[in-house]
């Protein structure tokens, strides 16, 4: 049997207000640790690996699971079993690799696969995202991001998380307030969507972009899955032009990712699978739901890890 080691942010959306519950669900003497910034983070992923958790359960949102996969990726560490649990606002990670789990479902889970002997237990791989930032400076994760997604960003915490709507359902708010921003051609949603991007080192810039997306996930929020390459490789990247032709009306094709003649480059929409992008993305990058401020004429560069294992929670197998 393997040692759990417990790392809970109690400031995410979901526990927030249900610490006690959490709490009452790791029933064993596992190591925990409670994170309220990046550098608890840091040092408690550090500590429960070194103090023996061979199985690293994160109870958080997807910020602090991001934050706890960079810690991993830059530690030089032997990869641990690592089980994400739905503890934040969105849980897009969580519900991608396991589907959708409440708290106490996902711990009794964590519980019930370490458990058992190794070869047993059930688990779901992918790859992460690495994203060099400028100074060289490494992040890992799921879903980058750029252009008028950090604008929805903001709007979301402002607009919506502020009003105490903290589920996946209440960010398809600013969702599509975002659709209605970018077709209208407002500024709030246009002004910091001036990305370029390019697929390989010698590739042509693709200028003029207002959202940008490259994520190994299999779905996003609400089940989006907005993409339709062909290329199989392990990175879906969707861009969406200034001024897309028809978006309001071709919206639904291009959440569900549904190839057809209106979602073409001459309309404003590509979309590729990729295993490296450069992105200039005129002020910010975000990943996973963190903002990272990119300076003005600076370029990040992504690219695909190996695909790693996760403990699968859901049902099935799991």
């Amino acid at each position: 049997m393997s040692t759990v080691g417990f790392l809970i942010n109690p400031l995410s959306g979901r526990i927030r207000n249900r610490m006690d519950t959490v709490r009452a669900a790791i029933t064993t003497a596992s190591p925990r640790r409670e994170v309220t910034d990046l550098a608890d983070i840091r040092s408690a992923t550090r500590e429960l690996i070194e103090s023996g958790s061979d199985v690293l359960a994160i109870i958080g949102g997807d910020g602090t699971v991001q934050a706890v996969l960079t810690e991993l990726m830059l530690s030089g560490q032997t990869w641990p079993e690592v089980a994400v649990i739905p503890g934040g606002t969105t849980n897009m990670t969580a519900i991608d690799l396991h589907g959708r789990l409440s708290v106490t479902q996902a711990i009794s889970a964590t519980l019930r696969q370490s458990a058992r002997a190794s070869g047993e237990r059930a688990r779901v791989q992918r790859p992460l995202v690495e994203v060099c930032l400028p100074q060289a400076q490494r992040q890992y994760g799921f879903c980058l991001s750029s252009g008028a997604v950090i604008a929805g960003m903001e709007h979301f915490q402002k607009n919506v998380r502020s009003r105490g709507l903290r589920d996946e359902l209440s960010a398809s708010i600013s969702v599509m307030r975002g659709f209605i921003g970018l077709a209208r051609g407002e500024r709030a949603w246009t002004e910091i969507a001036d990305t370029e991007y390019r697929l390989a080192p010698d590739a042509a810039w693709r200028k003029d972009q207002a959202l940008l997306l490259a994520t190994s996930l299999e779905r996003l929020i609400l089940g989006f899955r907005p993409w339709w390459g062909t290329q199989p490789l392990p990175l879906h990247v969707t861009a969406v032009r200034q001024a897309p032709v028809k978006l309001i009306r071709r919206a639904p094709a291009f959440v569900r990712g549904r190839a057809s003649a209106g979602l073409s480059p001459e309309n404003g929409y590509c979309s590729d699978n990729a295993d490296w992008l450069e992105i200039r993305p005129g002020g910010a990058v975000g990943l996973d739901g963190e903002v990272f401020p990119v300076p003005a004429g600076e370029s990040v560069t992504a690219m695909a890890t190996e695909p790693l294992p996760f403990l699968y929670l859901g049902p099935g197998p799991g």
